[in-house]
This record gives C-alpha cells, structure tokens and sequence, in this order.
C-alpha cells in the first residue's frame, strides 16, 4: 500500500496562532473593518476580528509575516500601541 502524497509523515502544517494587537490611533468602526479584511487578504491570514471599544484586533494565522501586518496597520494610520502584540 502506498501513501498519498501530502497525507505522509515528514510534512508539517504551520500551528494556527492567535495574536491580539491593541492598536492606537484607531477612530472609527468603518476604518477598523477595512483594514480588517485588508489584513485577511496577507498570505497565512485566516480571520481577524475587530473590537472597537478595547480597540483590539484578534488575528488568526498560520505562518503570516507580523512585520507584513504591522506594515499595513502603519498603512492605514493606525499603530501598535506601546502595550503591543499579545
């Protein structure tokens, strides 16, 4: 019996991680949803949910580049605050 490709052993899927990122400079709900479904759009990006009121984003992902997410925060105007990534 042989295996098929890509269901065998040495291969391992990136662990889905979860950050929340407190960001600062963030003034509206509407501004928070679109770079939300900006952020999705990076490769490994899996969901990103938004609260306005603790102006927090929790991000899910498998292997995306923070440096590339911080970027389009920085992007859209808003910034990681000082309290930063969890």
């Amino acid at each position: 019996m042989s295996s098929m490709p890509g269901t065998g052993g040495g291969e391992k899927k990136p662990l889905r991680e979860r950050r929340i990122l407190k960001l600062r400079d963030w003034t509206c709900y509407s501004c928070g949803l679109n770079l939300a479904d900006r952020l999705k759009k990076i490769k490994g990006v899996e969901d990103v949910s938004v609260n306005f009121f603790t102006k927090q984003f929790l991000i899910e992902h498998e292997g995306a580049d923070m440096s590339e997410i911080e970027e389009e925060i920085n992007r859209s105007g808003m910034h990681i605050s000082a309290e930063g990534m969890k």
